[in-house]
């Protein structure tokens, strides 16, 4: 249970529990519309696809679009278990959502469907943070994805950073095969040398 509390307590998890509770709010008044679960759906897809591209391209192969992510990025891999290393800053998550909600406001012209594209959003991130924290700490997964999950993102850790990408889910790591090692069994990359 102590774990459960240091999870909760971090920046960053306060900061996404309010987008869940504020954007929640925003789609109640029309939850039972088939935009808004869409538009939830949307959001959900947005954010795991993003999970990948952000940890892939601008957190590994192309750390010069984002000095400052790749840098935090940089002390995760080398400090690994280190919950000061585990979360990013709130201010990107800030103007994530702030940019989010906009395009989601402007392409759906409802702002019901816009905050469901938050809410799906920042339901998933949570999650991400969560099999993250769980990943990294001594909390044991109770579930078989968790555990899956787990091993999952530890071999990108242990094996090779070149890989395994994605910490939620898999998905995107297998379709474009960034699921093996198959570019060095090393476990030092230059996308992670600083």
């Amino acid at each position: 249970m102590g774990r459960v509390r240091h999870f909760f307590g971090h920046r960053l998890i306060v900061f996404l529990a309010f987008v869940m509770l504020v954007s929640f709010c925003g789609m109640y008044g029309s939850i039972s519309t088939a935009s808004v679960w869409i538009g939830a759906i949307v959001g959900g897809s947005i954010f795991l696809t993003l999970e990948y591209i952000v940890h892939r391209f601008l957190l590994h192969e192309f750390p010069g679009v984002w000095p400052s992510a790749y840098e935090g990025h940089i002390l995760h891999h080398r400090y690994p278990n280190d919950a000061k290393y585990l979360f990013g800053p709130v201010r990107y998550d800030l103007a994530g959502y702030a940019i989010l909600f906009g395009v989601s406001y402007v392409a759906a012209q409802d702002a019901y469907t816009a905050s469901a594209v938050v809410f799906g959003a920042s339901v998933c991130q949570m999650f991400y943070q969560w099999q993250h924290y769980a990943a990294h700490s001594p909390v044991k997964p109770l579930t078989p994805w968790g555990k899956f999950m787990r091993k999952w993102h530890l071999r990108h850790h242990s094996k090779n950073p070149d890989g395994w990408y994605g910490v939620s889910n898999p998905f995107l790591d297998m379709l474009f095969r960034s699921d093996s090692a198959s570019k060095s069994e090393e476990t030092t990359s230059k996308s992670v040398q600083g």
